[in-house]
């Protein structure tokens, strides 16, 4: 993370960017992201500049949900 936020400063630093977006795109949806940082001007509308990291994020297992249920019926196909 922290390298997501030095790259927000980065972009709100240069004078054309009078507005910043920040995106979270799944590129392996289980753990890695794609964060893509866009520096909009507000003149015209346009990115002026964007930046691409790699975030990891991970989720709880089902398990965790049900460490205490009696009986589970799991209808999911197999992956």
């Amino acid at each position: 993370v922290g390298r997501v936020e030095k790259e927000i400063v980065e972009i709100t630093e240069d004078p054309n960017v009078d507005k910043v977006e920040v995106i979270i795109l799944p590129r392996n949806p289980e753990t890695n992201h794609t964060v893509i940082i866009k520096g909009i001007s507000k003149k015209d509308g346009k990115c002026k500049k964007a930046i691409l990291e790699s975030m990891y994020l991970s989720s709880p297992g089902e398990d965790c949900e049900l460490f205490d249920v009696e009986e589970i019926d799991d209808r999911r196909p197999l992956l």
